[in-house]
């Protein structure tokens, strides 16, 4: 249960400070239009895909109404309610960062990748 939670929230954060893979020199390399397009392309595909997340992780929500876990007294809305919350933070993350993500396709900004390096110190 807490390895889920972990994952999904640490998810989120890592969102939130921008520190999931990514290929940044492979987008740098393409003109301004194409880092447009490839930024509405992600968008639309990491925001869609936990907007359906959240949705459906509180259908499952309503499905579980009354069940408890079988070894300890704690409903299984508790344990399973990560998905629509966590999902949720993680829309939240990339609409906090979407203004900066704009304003580096349009080159008033340098990249937003933390170098490797900085990242290892902490």
């Amino acid at each position: 249960m807490l390895l889920a939670w972990l994952t999904y929230y640490g998810s989120a954060l890592a969102a939130l400070k921008r520190s999931h893979i990514a290929f940044p020199g492979l987008v740098d390399a393409l003109p301004r239009g194409g880092r447009i397009a490839a930024l509405v392309v992600r968008e639309v595909a990491v925001i869609g895909f936990f907007l359906l997340l959240a949705w459906y992780g509180a259908a499952v929500l309503r499905m579980l109404a009354g069940d408890m876990l079988v070894t300890v007294d704690i409903p299984v809305q508790l344990t399973q309610s990560v998905i629509p919350i966590g999902a949720a933070l993680f829309v939240i993350a990339e609409l906090l960062n979407l203004p900066e993500w704009i304003r580096w396709t349009r080159g008033e900004r340098a990249p937003l990748q933390t170098p490797v390096s900085q990242e290892l110190t902490h």
